[in-house]
């Protein structure tokens, strides 16, 4: 996980929570998934989701893009890692918390 500076002004963010059930993601996967999430400039973080057991259920992360955008974004990104997710949940999200 890491952490990046703004590329858009503070406020156009977007925290996304995507789910499917448990499976094995194979480090491939995961490998992929990182590079890609790392070369789009646009995601603050981004996390895989682990069961118990260590199975895959999902990934959660933060986009300086709109709920839209950033939703489209993080689809392309699970395509190319061939995972997919049943749902993908954007909430409003800013830097700091409150202000």
């Amino acid at each position: 996980m890491w952490e990046r500076q703004p590329i858009v002004p503070i406020g156009v963010s977007t925290f996304l929570l995507a789910r499917w059930p448990a499976r094995t993601c194979t480090t491939t996967q995961i490998e992929q998934l990182t590079s890609a999430a790392i070369a789009n400039k646009s995601w603050v973080f981004l996390g895989m989701l682990l069961s118990s057991d260590g199975e895959c259920i999902g990934v959660a992360g933060a986009a300086d893009l709109d709920a839209v955008a950033s939703q489209t974004v993080l689809k392309e990104l699970l395509e190319r890692s061939g995972l997919r997710a049943d749902s993908i949940e954007p909430s409003h999200w800013r830097r700091g918390g409150r202000r």
